[in-house]
């Protein structure tokens, strides 16, 4: 007895079954997009430079539906078995593709990349076997492949529409990637069993029990994970860290964690260390100080980033500081400096004085379009490891800045490492040189960080008074500037001591070309993420 049905009678016979099929085209090509995205994000999470992780997952992803179209062409019969067969695997290996990344990077970072491309082959595979079935089924439907692809690859598009729109302004916000990608394997199992249930009259017994089999099992792990994703994840992340988390959240922007162990605190956004509560005032003073003791005027001061209210903190020691505007576009950030003991204790509730105005705002499109003076302008932003972070170090925004600031205005850029990453740090002092500013580098030593670097700048000063023409002249001797607040780590020793580079960290030190940071050209992103990976 062969209860194996004949080509034919995997034919979709009734409209409802058309519009099923049609609907899963829809949904399919969203999940199509959102894995490309989530595991993407992932990796520009664990790995940074952004456009790199992004380009490597899309180029791939396509490669891979690509290999599974061509696959399909070896599919000649059951190609509704086969259809939701698909979807179900999609439904498994999809949903496990963020976790196993968080996996694979707390065991062996040096390998995530193998197995990032492992996962992105064969979920492109997979989904490129999915429009080859459905076309061909719709075909024997209409007998006409002209409208079949229509229908298809409209439905299809349409659906990457909606996926593109979700992921930004719902899922991610949401559920961040762990979650987000269990929800959409979910999703794409959901597809699945739907089918089943809808051909289940066009496919025999033996082949339903098989899929339902299947889908039973695809669904105990994936639904048992989404329960328990709070608990796996939690450990997953915490394999990441070196202290315990205390406290984790994904924003519209970012992914911001506190961990802590007895008395030390630090704070990482996406990954990257920011502070230790042991040694951030080294940083924070050597951020603040030498701007605010070069500065001729400082009752207005602008703060770009620092949504952990530490360069704040430093800035209200200055009696003469009438104003402090903080920019930082992440809300999350400053409720967490407004709000959390943690931060709030280690800032003195800075974020709340009065003096201070909180502004969660692109600072890009704030500098550029602002009409407002500032004496003081700090930039205590992360490293920029994306493009997104990159234009914040650009001729562009420092041109904005200077437009802003006073020809006695003072800028400060935190710079990355002038020992790990010599052509990032060089690269920002250069940037800032093509944007009109004289510059002043210096670093410190900090235990978390290791050397660190700054970058002091001033609009270029001519013998007449304007910014242009005439002759040069300097406008900070370093040699003179002083501590003139409190301070734990810093003196004026210290301080000036900061402008001296040893040989092995000055800009003679590097052997390879640096360009200038542009708009259009981000050459900082590549230097930062071959700097870090060595």
């Amino acid at each position: 007895m062969n209860d194996a049905p004949p080509v034919v009678a995997e034919t979709v016979t009734t409209r409802v079954q058309a519009a099923v099929l049609l609907a899963s085209i829809l949904v399919v090509a969203a999940c199509a997009i959102l894995y490309q995205l989530l595991i993407g994000t992932a990796s520009s999470f664990f790995l940074g430079d952004t456009v790199r992780q992004f380009s490597l997952t899309i180029g791939v992803f396509l490669s891979s539906i690509g290999l599974g179209s061509f696959l399909s062409r070896f599919v000649t019969d059951r190609l509704l078995e086969r259809f939701i067969l698909v979807e179900l695997l999609l439904g498994l290996f999809g949903a496990e593709s963020v976790p196993l990344l968080y996996l694979a990077y707390a065991i062996d970072p040096d390998h995530y990349v193998f197995v990032m491309l492992a996962m992105t082959v064969l979920i492109g595979s997979l989904i490129g076997l999915e429009l080859p079935l459905l076309t061909r089924i719709f075909e024997r439907r209409t007998a006409s492949l002209r409208v079949t692809l229509a229908n298809v690859m409209s439905i299809d598009y349409l659906g990457a529409l909606a996926a593109a729109l979700m992921f930004p302004f719902v899922l991610l916000p949401l559920l961040g990637v762990f979650r987000g990608a269990l929800v959409v394997g979910i999703v794409n199992l959901t597809v699945g069993v739907v089918n089943l249930a809808v051909v289940r009259g066009i496919l025999p017994r033996w082949v339903r029990w098989k899929l339902g089999l299947v889908a039973a099992a695809v669904a105990t792990v994936t639904i048992g994970q989404l329960i328990l994703a709070g608990t796996l994840e939690s450990k997953l992340h915490s394999a990441l860290y070196d202290y315990p988390i205390v406290f984790d959240m994904q924003s519209k922007y970012q992914r911001v964690v506190v961990t802590r162990q007895d008395d030390d605190v630090r704070l990482y956004l996406d990954g990257a260390l920011q502070f230790s509560s042991r040694d951030e005032n080294r940083y924070h003073e050597a951020l603040v100080h030498p701007a605010m003791s070069a500065a001729r005027n400082r009752e207005r001061v602008l703060v770009i980033g620092g949504g952990d209210g530490l360069a704040v903190r430093e800035l209200l020691a200055y009696d003469d500081v009438r104003e402090i505007v903080l920019v930082d576009i992440d809300p999350a950030m400053t409720d967490l400096g407004q709000d959390y003991p943690l931060l709030t204790g280690l800032n003195r509730n800075a974020l709340n004085h009065a003096k201070v105005k909180i502004m969660n705002e692109d600072a890009f499109r704030e500098v550029l379009d602002g009409d407002e003076r500032f004496g003081v302008v700090i930039s205590d932003l992360p490293d920029p490891k994306s493009v997104p972070l990159s234009r914040m170090y650009t001729v562009t925004f420092y041109q904005g800045v200077r437009k802003i600031m006073p020809a006695s205005g003072v800028l400060v850029v935190q710079s990355s490492s002038p020992y790990f990453a010599r052509r990032v740090f060089w690269c920002i002092e250069k940037t800032l040189a093509a944007a009109g500013f004289g510059t002043y580098p210096y670093h410190v030593w900090i235990p978390s960080f290791e050397a660190w670097g700054f970058v002091m700048a001033t609009p270029k000063r001519t013998e007449d008074g304007t910014r242009e023409g005439g002759v040069e002249l300097p406008q900070v001797d370093v040699s003179t500037l002083s501590v003139q607040v409190k301070t734990q780590f810093l003196t004026d020793a210290v301080l000036r001591g900061m402008f001296d580079f040893p040989k092995d960290m000055a800009l003679e030190s590097v052997k390879l070309p640096i360009d200038v940071n542009r708009l259009d050209h981000h050459p900082i992103v590549g230097y930062h993420a071959e700097s870090w990976r060595r």
